[in-house]
């Protein structure tokens, strides 16, 4: 498969069939650094002509989420198909539960994702991808890498620090993933369900529960997000004597 082929398969495989726009950037040393977005899917195309074209001066990077407009800002994001970690130097192998497609973003260092089923509410993703982050920190993970609006290498391109070229290690695509498969993933570092609950009012205002989850999303634990996207088990009619 082309280098050009390559990336635009991969988006596929990350984004399916959602509609968004995507952003992909272009970074120079510490000189020069470009954003640009793509209507998905309708320019994937483009957008894969466009990191193959700018890939020999600069380190591609791409959000492995979509926007509602032209702004990498959390605030815009609509669709997260995945979970996202910057693995650096831990092996893919030992993360659970194991990653749908994982990136070599140089020769030791990788980068992965956990399809998943359906699009979720993009903190709830972002609140994942963080669990993993520090659940697997000593083992190598990068902590720095679970936010939304994070970048991440596209493959087909190079990681111009090391010289290597970035390419995809492998893809399973049959591995796809719902809320409460993560659900043994440790809490991290200010999501814990007793820390900070004291301070959420007993009174809300009236907003979406998109905005709810963002103003309190470092006082929720996985618990919390489990519970809401746990689909409740079939109702087991009474038995008849």
């Amino acid at each position: 498969m082309s280098e050009l082929k390559q990336k635009a398969a991969f988006l596929k495989a990350l984004f399916g069939n959602t509609e968004g726009i995507l952003c992909l950037a272009a970074k120079r040393g510490q000189v020069e650094f470009i954003e640009t977005f793509f209507e998905y899917p309708k320019e994937v195309g483009r957008a894969a002509e466009w990191a193959n074209r700018h890939k020999g001066k600069y380190d591609i990077y791409f959000s492995p989420m979509l926007y509602d407009r032209q702004k990498r800002q959390k605030e815009f994001v609509i669709i997260t198909p995945c979970v996202w970690a910057d693995l650096d130097t831990a092996d893919p192998s030992m993360i659970r539960p194991p990653p749908t497609i994982v990136v070599n973003s140089s020769s030791k260092r990788t980068q992965a994702y956990w399809l998943l089923e359906e699009n979720v509410v993009p903190l709830v993703a972002e609140n994942i991808s963080k669990r993993i982050a520090y659940a697997y920190k000593g083992s190598g993970v990068d902590t720095s890498g679970w936010d939304l609006t994070q970048l991440l290498r596209i493959p087909g391109t190079i990681n111009h620090k090391r010289e290597e070229k970035v390419d995809i290690a492998y893809v399973k695509e049959a591995r796809t993933y719902q809320v409460p498969d993560f659900a043994n993933i440790p809490d991290a570092p200010g999501t814990s369900l007793i820390e900070g609950l004291s301070s959420i009012p007993e009174q809300i205002d009236d907003m979406s529960p998109n905005i709810l989850l963002d103003k309190y999303r470092n006082k929720l634990s996985s618990k919390v997000y489990k519970m809401i996207y746990q689909k409740p088990l079939k109702e087991i009619g009474r038995a008849h004597v």
